[in-house]
């Protein structure tokens, strides 16, 4: 009989011959990997547990088996189900779904290993909300077939890590030997989440999938690239519309400057393709004299910036040193965010997040639809995981997945797209 190792807090025992041991040790981790992978402010917040998910983590065929095995952590103290104004358990009885607390005493307790009397067949599982389609059942295909038992937690380890982010990392590393994973696409984004995409680089680099090595291909500054068809195309509709309204010289100050920003844009694509483009702002060369690579922070005030509300994105640092290298594409992002946020068709708190959604929408037509909707057409099996931007494969087939990235950008955006190859 095989036999798994699990990570629990030493604070608390189930003996071997529970009738629910397996199904108890794999909640508690489960909790325990939710919990540490919040932010330190949101970290005690409750956590909710709904029917589907507490099914595949206990097993048996209804919601009761699940919910006799959450009951019984409660009556041994690990946590506290959060009743509602009315004194029930369940939170919204649409979804069969409630919240629970970790009591903080197995929050800091030191983890010790724990041995499954089985180990688990790997099953991949979805959003019952959405219908599985061609692609989605690809990808959970593919996610059964990640290897990661030889990994050892001791080779991943640094001098600079916290307690904190050993913790973490060695909770992912056993829920991803437990096999079960899951993935979803999104309603709004279209992105795929799986249980990869919150993998840390340096663990996810070290997993195989059918005994090889993985290797992850990136798109170089896919967001921004993408952003220059967006203010393209908003040109594009709109400049027939300003023509009719000029005459005389004040039409051709518009063409000059319409001249100025297709330059602009060009710059942009060029600056993407090469991977160029967060080096050209001021503020990054205070990092590079002091020997930092900053180039992951400015992407994400990238994102801070261009994805907030349009009072943020005007104050916002990155925003200023992008107004001082592209004035007119600026000036066309702050017209369209005036557009989305005049929008009463979109509710008023979903209004800033429009230019995410449409880049990432964009994002996943390329990389989810065409490249893996064109492995399902030619009806080839290559073993395939996308990470949002990036295609995780095997060495044999690299050159595949490249040309099919920059064929599926270029057939859909008309651009031209560098690649990253890491190893």
């Amino acid at each position: 009989m095989s036999s798994t190792k699990i990570w629990i807090p030493e604070t608390i025992m189930i003996p071997k011959d529970h009738q629910y041991h397996d199904q108890m040790l794999k909640l508690i981790n489960y909790l325990l990997v939710k919990r540490n992978a919040r932010s330190k402010t949101k970290r005690n917040d409750p956590i909710k547990l709904n029917k589907v998910l507490l099914r595949s983590l206990a097993g048996g065929e209804g919601g009761r088996h699940g919910a006799k095995v959450r009951d019984e952590l409660e009556r041994i103290g690990f946590l506290t189900v959060v009743k509602n104004q009315y004194g029930n358990k369940t939170y919204r009885a649409k979804h069969y779904s409630i919240k629970v607390i970790i009591n903080q005493k197995h929050c800091e307790a030191e983890l010790v290993q724990q041995t499954l009397h089985r180990k688990p067949r790997a099953k991949a599982t979805h959003n019952s909300k959405n219908k599985t389609s061609d692609v989605i059942k690809y990808l959970l295909d593919n996610l059964k077939k990640i290897n990661s038992s030889h990994i050892q937690i001791d080779d991943l380890i640094k001098e600079d890590m916290s307690e904190q982010q050993i913790k973490c990392m060695k909770h992912t590393l056993d829920m991803l030997n437990l096999g079960q994973h899951h993935g979803n696409r999104d309603n709004k984004g279209k992105r795929f989440f799986s249980s990869l995409t919150s993998v840390q680089k340096s663990l996810r680099r070290q997993l195989k999938i059918e005994g090889q090595d993985l290797v992850e291909i990136d798109v170089k500054s896919c967001q921004p690239l993408l952003l220059t068809k967006i203010i393209s195309d908003h040109i594009r509709g709109n400049e027939t519309l300003l023509s009719d309204h000029i005459e005389g010289n004040k039409k051709y100050q518009l063409i000059e400057q319409l001249d100025e920003l297709n330059n602009e844009i060009n710059l942009i694509n060029l600056l993407c393709k090469s991977g160029e483009f967060y080096k050209e702002f001021e503020y990054v060369r205070y990092s590079e004299v002091m020997g930092i690579d900053d180039r992951h922070k400015l992407k994400r005030d990238f994102c801070q910036a261009f994805f907030n509300y349009e009072s943020c994105f005007i104050k916002h640092p990155f925003s200023h040193a992008f107004f001082k290298k592209f004035p007119r594409s600026w000036l066309v992002v702050r017209d369209l965010k005036k557009k989305y946020e005049c929008d009463w068709h979109i509710p008023p708190n979903k209004r800033h997040s429009q230019l995410a959604c449409r880049l990432q929408q964009m994002e996943s037509n390329c990389v989810i639809d065409g490249v893996i909707g064109g492995l399902i057409e030619d009806n080839v099996d290559i073993p395939v995981i996308t990470i949002h931007d990036g295609i995780l494969t095997t060495k044999p087939h690299i050159e595949n997945i490249k040309q099919r990235i920059k064929h599926s950008f270029l057939q859909r955006y008309g651009l031209e797209v560098g690649l990253t190859i890491k190893l």
